[in-house]
């Protein structure tokens, strides 16, 4: 198994160089195809002042919005070149939906979703709820990314929570492409009051010798 459609949301340029890094190698180790993509958010004016005031204004929010998106095709076609992997651009409108839906109705045909972390110190209220709106509801694979800057092999040691539950055993499997590229995996059991058979028949070391035959480098698991 492995990934062959990634999607990655790009919002702003600026606060994308780490997701874009990460996104990058993983669909280049993966031979995946990298879809960057990018919502142009509804402008939302409020009447509160003169008719011709209030066009200006939403005239003026249009524009920036189109500035915002042809700097993220700008950053991510840039941050594409010469990548050994394929890549797509696409550009999309907010719509009748919120700008989450719309990454949402994307990854539902994409093997991963690759989302950013929201950076408490800078305002931006193109980001308030996506990120969490998308792994909460998104039915596929998802990877937030730090919004801190992320240096050498991205993907070295995976950590798995784990507790005996079919939500939990649904996103390591679906996590198989990154378990397998890891240099280290750890399992920490969550569980506490899991009772003896369950943690002998689906407990850390049951699931560590099952990703062993998948090729998994030995978990360590703790408890």
């Amino acid at each position: 198994m492995s990934y062959k459609t990634i999607v990655a949301y790009i919002d702003e340029a600026k606060r994308c160089e780490t997701l874009l890094n990460v996104a990058r190698s993983l669909a280049e180790a993966q031979n995946a195809t990298l879809i960057g993509l990018h919502v142009v958010p509804n402008v939302q004016i409020f009447a509160a002042g003169e008719p011709q005031v209030m066009a200006d204004l939403f005239e003026s929010e249009q524009r920036r919005f189109a500035e915002v998106a042809s700097e993220a095709s700008a950053f991510f076609n840039t941050g594409m070149k010469d990548a050994s992997c394929k890549f797509e651009w696409h550009e999309v409108e907010e719509g009748s939906e919120t700008v989450g839906e719309r990454v949402l109705e994307h990854g539902l045909v994409a093997d991963l979703v690759i989302t950013g972390q929201i950076d408490p110190d800078i305002e931006s209220p193109r980001r308030v709820g996506t990120p969490e709106r998308i792994i909460m509801h998104g039915g596929r694979p998802q990877l937030m990314v730090p919004y801190i800057k992320l240096e050498g092999d991205l993907i070295r040691h995976v950590m798995i929570a784990w507790r005996a539950s079919g939500e939990a055993a649904r996103a390591v499997f679906d996590a198989m492409p990154l378990l397998k590229s890891a240099k280290k995996v750890t399992i920490l059991e969550v569980d506490a009051e899991a009772s003896a058979e369950v943690a002998r028949v689906a407990g850390g070391e049951a699931l560590a010798a099952n990703l062993q035959r998948h090729g998994v480098v030995k978990p360590e698991v703790e408890h």
